[in-house]
């Protein structure tokens, strides 16, 4: 297995995404699952590590992954 320390509900989505629950949330720095907090925190990572800002691509990839993650698990929980 790939991501040994997984739990199986969320081996699915981590092969979807290539990122685990966990991992998402504290690349955005949040404690629980609220797309408020989500978007805000995604937003302000963003543009801290834009290139204008002289931040980093590869810190942007990771925040817009930990986002899509999050928002994957969100609608998980709505539906």
């Amino acid at each position: 297995m790939r991501y040994p320390h997984v739990n199986p509900e969320e081996a699915d989505d981590t092969s979807k995404h290539d990122i685990t629950l966990n991992e998402a949330m504290r690349i955005l720095d949040i404690d629980k699952l609220d797309p408020l907090q989500v978007e805000k925190r995604f937003k302000y990572l963003f543009e801290l590590n834009s290139k204008s800002s002289g931040g980093s691509f590869y810190l942007q990839s990771k925040i817009f992954r930990a986002k899509q993650r999050l928002d994957s698990e969100i609608q998980k929980q709505i539906a």
